[in-house]
Parts: structure tokens; sequence; C-alpha cells
């Protein structure tokens, strides 16, 4: 039943999927001040919930001003050689971009990869922990195009205060 269920919340559209999510997001007491955010970030979890009582366990971390990080995570990812300089060089592209889509902050966050030397998964996997403190999530690209520069910059700081410290 819960692969079926789990079939239909994946067939809501965006605006119907957040309707019946809300209430379980009020109940958990997220912070749902910024509707406009919520409503983007929600569909970018939207494939792997299979109840609606999963979606606040769901996105908890896109939704809090500071995600929780793993510490294990931070100890691969972010605690690793070069991984704060990346991460610095990165949040600067991504802050210098002037258009901002999903396809600018990944052409900008790959072409920091490049210049250090980084193969696929050490150009993404800092990023992706620094940014929600997780190591797998939905598109990465997607998530810091609905997160946006502000709560980037945010993100980002505590990230660099963790690598560094």
């Amino acid at each position: 039943l819960a692969w079926m269920n789990g079939k239909y919340l994946r067939a809501l559209s965006p605006a119907d999927y957040t309707e019946r999510a809300w209430p379980f997001l009020e109940k958990a007491g997220a912070d749902l001040s910024d509707r406009d955010l919520v409503e983007k970030l929600l569909p970018l979890e939207q494939e792997k919930v299979k109840k609606l009582s999963d979606v606040p366990a769901t996105m908890d971390y896109l939704l809090l001003d500071s995600p929780d990080y793993v510490e294990k995570s931070v100890q691969k990812w972010l605690k690793a050689p070069g991984a704060a300089d990346y991460i610095a060089a990165v949040a600067e592209a991504i802050e210098a971009l002037d258009t901002w889509t999903p396809e600018a902050i990944e052409s900008a966050t790959r072409s920091v990869g490049t210049a250090h030397e980084r193969d696929k998964g050490d150009v993404t996997h800092p990023i992706r922990v620094a940014i929600t403190g997780r190591e797998v999530g939905p598109s990465l690209f997607d998530t810091l195009f609905v997160l946006g520069k502000e709560r980037l910059r945010r993100r980002f700081g505590k990230a660099l205060e963790l690598a560094r410290g």
C-alpha cells in the first residue's frame, strides 16, 4: 500500500501535492512563513515520499535556516584536505552569477571544480553536504536555485565554519 500511495503522490501536480502536504508541515511545526519558498521546495523531494506524514522529515533540512549536519559527512567532505578552499570558491562563483538558473549554477560549480582539479563526485558532494548537511538528496543544482543566494550565503558560511573549525 505504501508503494501505491507513493505512486499516487508522485502523480499529483506540484500545487495539489503542496496543498495536501501543508497540514503535515504545519503539524510538525515547520517554518512556513515563506510560502513561495516552501511551494518551490516541496516538489524537489516529491519523488521520495510514500506517505504525506513523511513530508516533514523529508523536507526538514531544506526548511531549516541551517541544516543539521551529519557528522560522518562533515568529516568526509567538509574537513577533507582542500575542501574549505573549494567550498569558498564555489560560494564566490555562485554569488557572482548574474543569471540565476540551475544551469548557470551548475556551470559555475563545475568550472570551479575543474579549476580545483576535482573529479565528478568531488565536485558535487562537498557542496551538497555544505548546503544540505547530507550526502544524498534531490538535484543539487535545482536545490541551490530554489534556496536562493541569501540562504546559500548563510549555509555556505556555516559550512565553512565547520570545514575550518
